[in-house]
């Protein structure tokens, strides 16, 4: 039953993570522009009368913020996706330990009736609880090692999307203070 069973099986279809490279600078520069302005929109926006509430226009903030969900790089997605995946995984992995736990137990139960019904000798008695208990120890064991397996995946799985999302945030920030520093520098003054 355990011999078939392949922690990875539930991953083996997820390509590697791709490179930020493929995230454009387009891209990103237009998510950047998309902020700015949606930033902008709520500084300038109006007050409602007799309230600290904002009259804004639905349909543009709208609009912006789709436009960066839809350009946000495919790693965030994959990362999103990978994350359920972990979840799903983890409580299969905890379904079939139960599974195991509650079969161990089924067959302790009946080897221990079993040998009750059947036996009388107190040596052929202590030899089926000790298999049976034996088997609970090997079901347990075996449990044991499909949670830690799928914990070990998972935190290997977490380790490569920190690294992921860490290397987008300093793209980010880089590109921020870029922006940051273009805008701080007036333009050279032409015809002087």
């Amino acid at each position: 039953m355990t011999e078939d069973f392949d922690p990875l099986a539930d991953f083996k279809d997820i390509d590697e993570p791709l490179q930020l490279d493929h995230f454009a600078e387009d891209d990103a520069s237009r998510v950047l522009g998309v902020t700015e302005r949606l930033i902008l929109s709520v500084h300038e926006a109006r007050h409602v009368t007799l309230s600290s509430d904002l009259r804004m226009d639905r349909e543009p903030l709208l609009e912006g913020l789709e436009e960066i969900r839809d350009r946000l790089p495919e790693e965030l997605k994959t990362a999103r996706w990978m994350i359920r995946e972990r979840v799903s995984f983890i409580a299969r992995t905890n379904e079939e330990a139960t599974a195991i736990r509650h079969k161990a137990q089924q067959v302790l139960t009946a080897a221990q009736e079993t040998a009750k019904g059947l036996v009388s000798d107190h040596a052929i008695l202590a030899e089926a609880v000790e298999e049976a208990n034996a088997l609970v120890r090997n079901a347990e064991v075996e449990a044991q090692s499909i949670r830690l397996n799928a914990e070990d995946l998972s935190l290997e799985q977490l380790s490569r999307l920190d690294t992921m999302l860490s290397s987008m945030l300093r793209e980010t920030r880089a590109t921020a203070s870029e922006l940051d520093k273009s805008r701080a520098t007036p333009p050279p003054v032409q015809g002087v």
